[in-house]
């Protein structure tokens, strides 16, 4: 519960911490509780990571919900936290393509964490819109 609310929860659940999941873990806890937001070079960096952990986590490890947590967690993060709704975007839409490949089923779950993306999507984008061009906010919306 704690990650879903403040973390990337990107742990491999495995007990034993991977590089990859330690540097993302390491990036975002670098902000929390404090009032210093991403840049984007550093937001791009987590989204990268985030996409390298959550392919491994369902490819090579087969922990599907694992991946998707991740996926997840990692965007809800980056939307609710640092605004980066750009960043985000593109994170969001590998959980899409993760939930339709692995066939992961459409529960109460999944469904209050959708509105959950859609509440932060739409707050990021209103504290993100004087950063942002017209064009970029359209695409985003």
């Amino acid at each position: 519960r704690k990650a879903a609310a403040s973390g990337s929860g990107s742990g491999s659940g495995s007990g034993i911490a991977d590089p990859v999941s330690m540097k993302l873990e390491k990036l975002f806890e670098e902000y929390r509780g404090k009032d210093k937001i991403m840049d984007e070079p550093t937001a791009y960096e987590a989204l990268q990571l985030a996409q390298s952990q959550v392919r491994k986590t369902i490819t090579t490890l087969g922990k599907f919900q694992e991946g998707t947590d991740v996926a997840y967690n990692c965007s809800m993060e980056l939307l609710q936290r640092h605004a980066k709704v750009s960043v985000a975007s593109q994170l969001l839409n590998l959980l899409v393509q993760v939930l339709r490949e692995t066939h992961t089923p459409c529960n109460d779950t999944w469904i209050t964490r959708m509105e959950h993306i859609s509440n932060a999507h739409q707050e990021a984008m209103k504290n993100a819109a004087n950063t942002m061009s017209t064009v970029e906010s359209d695409r985003l919306m």
